[in-house]
């Protein structure tokens, strides 16, 4: 890997596999943020069922891999959603005005 790009590996997440969890640009600090779902440090499903638990979770992790990176929830510039139901997550969590894109995708999609 060259020596401007670094994964980003937070310890409070589960060691990844075949993925990482955030890319470091070492100039410019730009880091990319690879998408993240409801799990915890064990690998467990967090909230199965409970949207607001696992947005809450997927918060956790987010900020654990800026934290490692030496950001802060406040350096994300764009977030991208995905959700099953829209219309659950509109009428829960959609009120935050953000740099945000929100999708539905298919109840078939599992976690890992």
């Amino acid at each position: 890997m060259k020596d401007h790009l670094s994964d980003v590996r937070p310890r409070t997440l589960p060691k990844p596999k075949g993925f990482s969890y955030g890319m470091e640009v070492k100039r410019g600090r730009i880091i990319f943020v690879a998408g993240q779902v409801a799990v915890n440090a064990e690998g467990a499903i967090v909230g199965r069922g409970d949207l607001v638990a696992q947005f809450r979770q997927t918060c956790a992790n987010l900020q654990a891999v800026i934290t490692a990176a030496g950001g802060d929830m406040t350096d994300f510039a764009k977030l991208t959603i995905y959700v099953l139901d829209v219309a659950d997550y509109k009428k829960r969590l959609g009120g935050a005005a953000s740099a945000r894109s929100t999708a539905s995708i298919s109840a078939s999609t599992s976690l890992p």
